[in-house]
Parts: C-alpha cells; structure tokens; sequence
C-alpha cells in the first residue's frame, strides 16, 4: 500500500507544470521590494476639537474655532453639519495644527448640534466630533449666561458665588 501512493505521488510531481522558474522568482521579489518601498502609508487627523459659544441668539453671527493635527502634516478639510437642515459645507484647505475661525448664523431659535469632521487632502477622515449649542426663544438674563459659561471652569460654590454674590 505504501508503494502504491508513492508511485502516484512521484507520478503527480512529475505531471505537474513548473510554473514559477527561478528567473520568474527573482522578478517577483524584486517586484515585491519595489511596491513595498513606495507604499505611503496615510493616516487620518486626530484630536479634531470645537470651540466656541454654546448659547446665542438667533440671528447673530457667532465664530467658531475648528482644529486637528494631521500625523502626515497634510492639509485638512473641515465637513461641518451646522444642525440646520442644510447638507453639510465644507471649509478648507487649511493646515493642520493651526485654528480655523469659520462664522455662521443660526436664523432660528433652538438647539443644534454641530458636527465636523476633519478630511485630509488625500481622502483620510477623522472620527466625527460634536458641539451643542442653543439659540432660546427668550434671552436668558446676563446671570444666567455667566453660571453657564462657567461651568467648566469653576467648583459649584464657586460659580454660585461669582454669579450671585459679585456678578
């Protein structure tokens, strides 16, 4: 039996054509070396961010500041969904680490959500980022806008104090 399927095996070996002669193997892997050498790899911007005012009013022109660094240093388009119906514009180019003040005015009153999302000049896109920002029907008195504004900034004593105490 053991004869049997050495006989087909060496049978197989000899029937099968040699496709890949050694010339053909060193065109390969030189082939190989060269496409890997000037494959460019590009990654996405990161630390993609949003400053700027969280309330407003309607009607009034507010900037914001947009940003991300790019790991290739390439130049970045911003994607911005303003949370208005409308499709999202794009802004840019613009270099990466450097802040882009771009305005825009809400015409209605409400809560909106803006979203960015930063894209690189050859096609890498960055996670989606997000800002709330609101437009109230009424204007909220000056008091209130300071606790707002300062919630990030100071301890809960703190912010009662400056807004009640020394506003």
């Amino acid at each position: 039996m053991k004869k049997i399927i050495l006989i087909m095996f060496i049978f197989i070996l000899l029937n099968i054509p040699t496709v890949i002669s050694y010339s053909n193997l060193i065109r390969y892997k030189r082939d190989k070396t060269d496409l890997s050498s000037n494959i460019n790899i590009n990654n996405p911007p990161e630390n993609v961010s949003i400053e700027g005012p969280l309330i407003g009013r309607a009607g009034t022109l507010y900037e914001y500041s947009f940003y991300c660094d790019d790991p290739e240093d390439d130049e970045v388009n911003y994607y911005i969904k303003w949370g208005t119906p409308s499709c999202p514009a794009i802004y840019g180019p613009y270099h990466s680490s450097s802040f882009a003040v771009i305005g825009f005015v809400w015409e209605k009153y409400g809560l909106y959500n803006i979203t960015v999302k930063a894209v690189d000049v050859h096609g890498a896109e960055s996670d989606i980022v997000t800002l709330f920002v609101t437009m109230p029907h009424f204007h909220y008195c000056n008091k209130f806008n300071l606790l707002f504004s300062k919630l990030n900034e100071s301890t809960f004593f703190n912010i009662i104090q400056d807004v009640f105490f020394n506003g």
